[in-house]
């Protein structure tokens, strides 16, 4: 999300604004930083903003980084149902949209993927931030699902769906691991036509690797 340089007007306005300067400057340094390291100075000097107003809408290093993970999460959401969304009635559009947009540029970029990657590093002591990162995440899994369990049924595959969702969410998983790693080297595109090549396997009549519609 772009947030606005400008400083809105009104007393709302300005609180919510703030509060997004304070999110994003969080998201920025626990990418970077790690959870140990991201300190409220350090918050403070990337949001631009004083102590004062971090303590005032956040109270606890603990609540920022929770209510962060919420955010991107719902970052995470809105861009998946808007892929579902443009794929209309077709369920292989919105499967081919799913996949695309799990490795664009808005959602796997080196600072989501630090976030995230770190974050998961402390469900052990934050047990609550699991929703946020869950790998097993019940709505995703139905995003995938429902798409697939009409193509299953429209060609009559008697697929078992659960190990294809799963190999899908697997192979997403690993590739983000990838690209955190080699991210000057990852191929967006060869990350794409291997999921589809994956798809292929079990639905031959609707997938092939190119991520471009038949």
């Amino acid at each position: 999300m772009t947030l606005s340089t400008t400083k809105p007007k009104g007393r709302e306005a300005i609180k919510a604004w703030h509060r997004q300067k304070i999110i994003e400057a969080t998201v920025e340094v626990v990418s970077v930083y790690g959870i140990a390291e991201t300190t409220v100075s350090r918050v403070v000097e990337h949001a631009k903003v004083s102590r004062g107003l971090v303590n005032v809408h956040f109270k606890t290093k603990k609540r920022l980084l929770l209510e962060t993970a919420i955010y991107m999460s719902d970052l995470y959401t809105k861009a998946s149902e808007e892929a579902l969304r443009r794929g209309g009635d077709d369920p292989v559009k919105k499967m081919r949209n799913l996949v695309v947009s799990d490795f664009s540029e808005e959602i796997l970029n080196e600072r989501s993927v630090g976030f995230w990657l770190t974050l998961r590093s402390q469900v052990r002591s934050m047990p609550e931030l699991i929703p946020m990162v869950e790998t097993r995440d019940a709505r995703y899994i139905e995003y995938i699902r429902n798409p697939l369990s009409k193509i299953n049924e429209e060609g009559g595959y008697n697929v078992r769906l659960k190990m294809v969702v799963d190999g899908i969410m697997a192979m997403v998983e690993g590739m983000w691991v990838d690209y955190y790693i080699h991210y000057e080297t990852f191929d967006r595109r060869k990350a794409v036509e291997t999921v589809f090549l994956f798809l292929s396997s079990f639905f031959p009549d609707h997938f092939s690797v190119s991520p471009e519609e038949k």
